[in-house]
């Protein structure tokens, strides 16, 4: 209810005995009334119009219905009334509480008997980026992970995907990466929270081969990240992609055709990323594509004591990739790092 421009009232007060705990259904409920003066007052009249103008048609000069301010009001804080309307594609409200969530430092409250989780809420995940200012070579990440896993106990096996019986093949959900020629962890999902274990110790002394040596934290940053398709695609870089196993590998090395073996390759690229969200837990609704725009490098890496073929591609996909995620084979130990290009 908007009165003269300049006073709002939002909010559900339902009259009815259930509603004021008298005779009480379904619990205790409580009903929220705002009363809200000022600016933001605009923004409810706005709406109002809108709407009246979806059928009616008639107010097309909304401005005389704008009061003009005077008062000054001193608040701790401000107020963004918004709306929701079914005539458009834009998902507001569903934006706004994501945003919400994404900026809150500490928690959030939500107080509704009508929120819905819906996929995009649920493929939200937690990614944390760990950069140290010591500087190690490519062929030092094994031994830069080992360093890392001696430090935290050996039954969290989010460091190291091993059990009892032998590995616990599953995406890593830690990955150790060199970025700009200096040693990094990427942690995502449960291995944000893993992540403590190794900071609980304090001990940051690491053998890397035969020299010891203290490493320093440069940067920690916490994201959050939407897994999901997208109505555009999205440009990346991919090195050191290890996509074969023994079989595929074969398959590929019959084809003759540049464009039959980019299309192979794009098939395992399509295959690791619905393999890096099965081991993230995120369903993904609609068909992914991707399309490899150039083959920059191809060389013979040992991994785990057998040579395999990897490669450099640029690629586009309708899925976003974080940057610095691994795909493909070997992920733990630096292969497959992704990395976005020019989106903007």
């Amino acid at each position: 209810m908007i009165i003269d421009g300049h006073t709002a009232f939002s909010g559900g007060i339902n009259i009815s005995d259930e509603y004021i705990n008298i005779n009480s259904k379904l619990g205790v409920w409580k009903d929220n009334g705002i009363r809200i003066k000022g600016e933001a007052v605009w923004n409810f009249t706005v709406m109002f119009l809108e709407m009246w103008n979806s059928f009616k048609k008639e107010d097309n000069d909304y401005n005389k219905y704008k009061y003009n301010f005077t008062e000054k009001y001193k608040e701790n804080g401000f107020v963004v009334p918004y709306g929701e309307s079914p005539l458009d594609d834009v998902i507001t409200g569903e934006d706004i509480y994501l945003n919400i969530i994404n900026q809150a430092k500490k928690y959030v409250y939500i107080y509704t008997p009508y929120l819905i989780i819906d996929t995009d809420m649920i493929n939200r995940t937690s990614i944390l980026t760990i950069r140290f200012e010591n500087e190690i070579f490519f062929k030092e990440i094994p031994a830069f992970r080992g360093a890392i896993i001696s430090k935290v106990p050996a039954d969290i096996t989010l460091f190291h995907n091993h059990i009892d019986d032998g590995l616990r093949y599953r995406y890593p959900l830690i990955q150790y990466k060199r970025i700009n020629g200096k040693a990094a962890i990427i942690c995502i999902g449960d291995g944000t929270e893993a992540i403590g274990n190794f900071f609980a110790g304090a001990d940051f002394n690491l053998n890397i081969g035969t020299r010891q040596e203290n490493f320093t934290i440069e940067q920690v940053k916490a994201e959050q990240w939407i897994v999901q398709v997208w109505d555009n695609t999205f440009n990346y870089t991919i090195r050191k992609w290890l996509s074969f196993n023994s079989e595929n590998y074969k398959e590929f090395s019959a084809l003759e055709g540049i464009v039959e073996k980019t299309a192979k390759l794009e098939k395992l690229l399509i295959g690791n990323i619905l393999s890096m969200c099965t081991g993230l837990n995120v369903h993904l609704e609609k068909e992914i594509s991707c399309k490899i725009t150039d083959i920059l490098d191809s060389k013979i890496y040992t991994f785990k004591g057998v040579k395999m073929q990897s490669f450099d591609v640029s690629f586009k996909s309708n899925v976003y990739l974080h940057d610095y995620i691994g795909i493909g084979k070997g992920v733990s130990h630096g292969f497959g790092v992704v990395k976005q290009i020019n989106n903007i």
